[in-house]
């Protein structure tokens, strides 16, 4: 594939602007997507691949403990798995980018509606963990960069190790313990759906987003302390700063705007992170979510409910990757993309 080049303009002595024309941003968004194409199907091959990881039959699963070697061999053929491998992926796929998965084994409904009635919970909490991590973590980043070595930098280094370092079902505990049990500050379990009651929908969220972005909020802010720390040295942060203008102009107008790329892909991996860590938040808090029906699934051996959470996960992933490229590429038009 030719590469493709953004044109880029150089102000301020090393300061790029940004806004790559709609048509880079356009060759940047289907070069990506033409790069994930070899990466889906293989992930398609290991979510097909599923059942044969899984002890047991499926047909076994479906005809109960009391059926018949002939209501075992009916209900394979009615699955299809009486046929070639080549053919049930073939087949499987085909449904797959309908994301036509089947029906649930346990429960006999379809497999797209009982994920669609639990996609809301995922991505509140995906969404405003990952708004939390960038709230929380941009800004204390900036005030340690401000001043490398000083009392706020090692608060904001010290708090960031910390919430590295603590697991988020222990911090979901610990929430739960105190300021929803103990105190009664918070509801310590439930979901309200947002639109049903926005306000109750945003408190009930409040103590598991915090669990679930505090350690994508640690990480952030040490990306952030690190890029800003290396962009104030540049020779135009000292032009700028002896030009006369306020540290507020010198750090928003120019540094933060170089050293946004890392934070913004860092942000872009921290919600795959997030999306795994919500399964074992949600049980914890009791939110009716993807982790819930993930667990019985597994628990079950429900295999179209697994593929269909592996599925979505993995759409999710690659469309958070898509969208911080798109991103990077309008930030820095030097971005090359092969």
């Amino acid at each position: 594939m030719a590469p493709i080049l953004c044109v880029a303009r150089r102000v301020n002595g090393g300061n790029f602007r940004s806004g790559g024309s709609v048509v880079s941003l356009i060759r940047v968004a289907f070069a990506r997507l033409l790069a994930a194409i070899p990466m889906m199907i293989l992930v398609s091959l290991i979510i097909f691949s599923i059942p044969y990881f899984i002890p047991g039959d499926p047909a076994f699963t479906i005809a109960g403990p009391n059926a018949t070697m002939d209501d075992i061999a009916r209900i394979r053929s009615d699955l299809g798995l009486d046929r070639p491998i080549a053919g049930q992926y073939i087949a499987w796929l085909g449904n797959a980018v309908t994301f036509d998965l089947g029906d649930s084994y346990l429960v006999g409904r379809d497999v797209r509606t009982m994920i669609g009635e639990r996609m809301e919970v995922m991505l509140s909490l995906a969404l405003l963990s990952t708004l939390f991590a960038g709230l929380v973590g941009i800004p204390l980043g900036i005030i340690a960069a401000s001043r490398i070595g000083g009392v706020r930098d090692r608060l904001a280094v010290g708090s960031a190790s910390m919430g590295v370092a603590i697991p988020n079902y222990w911090l979901a505990a610990i929430l739960v313990t105190y300021l929803a049990v103990e105190w009664g500050w918070f509801p310590a379990a439930g979901y309200v759906r947002i639109g049903d009651d926005p306000g109750q929908w945003l408190w009930h969220l409040i103590l598991p987003t915090i669990a679930l972005g505090a350690i994508s909020a640690a990480e952030i802010t040490r990306q952030t302390r690190g890029m800003m720390a290396q962009t104030m040295n540049l020779d135009y942060i000292r032009t700028a700063r002896m030009k006369g203008l306020s540290p507020r102009t010198v750090i928003g107008k120019h540094a933060l705007k170089n050293a946004s790329i890392p934070v913004i892909t860092a942000l872009g991996l921290q919600l795959t992170v997030v999306l795994g860590g919500s399964v074992i938040v949600e049980q914890i808090f009791g939110m009716p979510g993807l982790g819930e029906l993930a667990i019985t699934a597994v628990l079950g051996r429900d295999i179209p409910v697994i593929q269909g959470i592996v599925l979505l996960t993995t759409v999710v992933a690659v469309s958070t990757n898509l969208l911080v490229d798109i991103a990077t590429s309008y930030l820095d038009p030097r971005v090359v993309i092969t």
